[in-house]
């Protein structure tokens, strides 16, 4: 079987605003635009309806698993961090940690084999109990919404993702990270707290989380529920503005007074075990990683992989090159970038790094690609908007390219086997039809929007 390849550019869409270019529109990504004209290029739907944007609800639907509820971002991040877990309560806890192979073991051994931060995070985490056992028992049957502890479980440890946020919502700096990493100690001296990258933490323990209120910890922690925004629903940002008390996908549980904000996600959905060795995924740690290692994928993270910009994107490409040439019929890779510039609300960040993927990723892949007989699709996860830092829950365009073939099987030539000319929008005029040429938002803005369908072998 031919091989497939997936190129996921976290939030690299974003919403469409009259008269200014978006990134994608902005970027000049000639890999792209090449397999574009060649190939089929489609507006779809990656983040269910019930679900708030981001790569928790995306990345498991291009994986071919549609989450039916929230997903458990804490514990994502647990094993995209190979934090171990404990396998003693049954046959789902051996798959995840066999998925994260390296485990309690790789504590001292973390700065070799992934980094000192990996073996902080490693060195930092006690093994899982049995709630998390049982609770990834269950979500073996398609990611059952988490229930409450039972006595058993309880004995057992549980991870949840914090964000740290500044004043205005945007992501904290290190210092404000430090503080709050010291306000948790203080206020949760029964649980671990594990700084991951920037401005995310994990707290570690057993459940239930206790609730975070002013008399808890050195700087007053003002308790505050988190709701979703009515104005946004499902669609609002799951990265939510620190203090507004509207939140979709997360519970705020706490505010550092006057400062910052900690944002706790909810406990979740567990991706099902759906995929194999056979699909290789290489990406940072991260949800991406996490994910995968969840749905049983191999997990490949290259030296130099940060998931931000700058990441080391040939050190990815190589993995990919190599996952190829060892056999593997499903290779993922997660370009991370373009989501963290956005975040930052940084939009020339954001076009530098989509134009990174298209340099040492996209073009480098399509040559391999062809070469093996395979199929390449190129899409985002969701959007992130740059002028907010929010995520965005429309539709994205998707490109599927099988070696240039599928330009003439549907019509991507005109009769004479010329190509048609691109008009400024992204579109050709092909037989009375405009069809876009450029992977961008406005390009596929009249097209039927394609539903993901849930699969057990395939990606997106």
């Amino acid at each position: 079987m031919a091989p497939t390849v997936l190129v996921i550019l976290d939030g690299a869409s974003e919403p469409v605003r009259p008269g200014l270019p978006t990134c994608l529109e902005h970027a000049a990504t000639p890999a792209l635009d090449a397999l574009c004209a060649e190939g089929v290029v489609t507006r779809v739907r990656t983040v269910a309806p019930w679900l708030a944007p981001g790569s928790e609800s995306a990345i498991p639907a291009l994986l071919g698993w549609i989450p039916p509820a929230p997903v458990d971002r804490g514990m994502v991040e647990a094993v995209a961090w190979e934090i171990p877990l404990d396998a003693g309560c049954g046959e789902r806890a051996a798959a995840i940690v066999a998925g994260a192979p390296t485990g309690r073991e790789r504590a001292a051994a973390g700065a070799a084999g992934g980094g000192e931060r990996a073996a902080a995070v490693a060195a930092g985490a006690a093994a899982g109990g049995e709630r998390a056992c049982a609770r990834s028992v269950r979500a073996a049957a398609g990611g059952e919404r988490a229930r409450p502890a039972s006595a058993v479980e309880a004995r057992g440890e549980w991870a949840w993702r914090v964000d740290v946020r500044a004043e205005d919502g945007s992501r904290a700096d290190v210092g404000a990270v430090r503080a709050a990493v010291d306000t948790l100690d203080f206020a949760l001296p029964d649980h671990r707290v594990v700084p991951l990258a920037g401005h995310r933490l994990l707290v570690v323990g057993r459940p239930p989380l206790p609730p975070l209120d002013g008399a808890a910890a050195p700087h007053a922690v003002a308790a505050r529920t988190g709701e979703v925004a009515a104005s946004g629903g499902a669609a609002a940002a799951s990265e939510p503005a620190a203090g507004t008390g509207a939140v979709a996908g997360k519970a705020a549980e706490g505010a550092l007074a006057g400062r910052h904000a900690l944002d706790v996600w909810p406990e979740g959905v567990v991706p099902p075990r759906l995929l194999d060795a056979r699909t290789v995924v290489v990406a940072a740690r991260g949800a991406a990683a996490g994910i995968a290692r969840l749905m049983g994928a191999r997990v490949v993270v290259p030296d130099g992989a940060t998931g931000r910009p700058g990441s080391d994107l040939a050190a990815k490409t190589a993995a990919a090159l190599d996952a190829l040439a060892a056999g593997a019929k499903q290779v993922v890779v997660h370009v991370g970038g373009p989501d963290e510039a956005a975040h930052e609300r940084d939009a020339a960040a954001k076009v530098a790094a989509i134009e990174a993927a298209d340099r040492d990723v996209i073009a480098p892949l399509r040559t391999a690609v062809a070469s093996a007989g395979g199929t390449l699709r190129i899409c985002p996860d969701h959007g992130c908007d740059p002028a907010d830092g929010r995520h965005d829950a429309a539709p994205v365009p998707r490109v599927e390219w099988t070696g240039g073939l599928l330009a003439e099987a549907s019509g991507r030539l005109d009769g004479i086997g010329r190509a048609p000319t691109t008009s400024a929008g992204g579109t050709v005029a092909d037989r009375g039809h405009a069809r876009p040429t450029r992977l961008t938002e406005r390009a596929v803005a009249g097209l039927p929007i394609v539903e993901l369908e849930p699969s057990a072998r395939a990606a997106a």
